[in-house]
């Protein structure tokens, strides 16, 4: 899926590239994981469109630690990563049976899910602990390619 975008949005693209932060962009994944897999995936009963508010930065953190790139945003894409045996089915089933079921139905919880998703928590947790910090502490050409476009408008 392509976005409308400008020429001026491709150059911000372009510039940002190289502000991506990888322990940043993991914690974010990971606190996102993290928040809705106890709000959302500890009763008996769950919406299963939840579990991909959780696999989704899971594996948004798996693509960034495999290949120290920014994720894409297409759950497709994150699909082709390798995961644990058997557990990519689970994850096939669980989206047809999410297709399958209105948006407010509820589903048995996939216990085989919440194992891996408590696995790669505290695993990730650990791992992100170990990262050095790469953000940037200078902000120049962000802030003139900023000027830049706010002063040509």
């Amino acid at each position: 899926m392509v976005y409308l975008t400008t020429k001026e949005w491709q150059e911000i693209y372009e510039v940002a590239k190289s502000y991506f932060s990888i322990k940043s962009s993991m914690y974010h994944y990971y606190g996102t994981a993290s928040s809705n897999f106890i709000k959302y995936l500890q009763d008996n009963q769950v919406k299963y469109k939840k579990y991909f508010y959780v696999i989704r930065p899971l594996l948004a953190c798996r693509y960034i630690k495999e290949n120290n790139l920014l994720s894409p945003v297409l759950f497709s894409q994150l699909m082709n990563l390798e995961l644990p045996e058997g557990i990519k089915k689970e994850i096939l089933k669980l989206l047809v049976l999410k297709s399958s079921m209105a948006e407010i139905e509820k589903g048995k919880r996939i216990d085989t899910l919440n194992h891996y998703i408590k696995t790669e928590l505290i695993n990730l947790k650990e791992y992100i602990k170990l990262l050095q910090d790469d953000r940037k502490a200078e902000w120049d050409k962000l802030d003139s390619l900023f000027l830049k476009i706010l002063f040509s408008l």
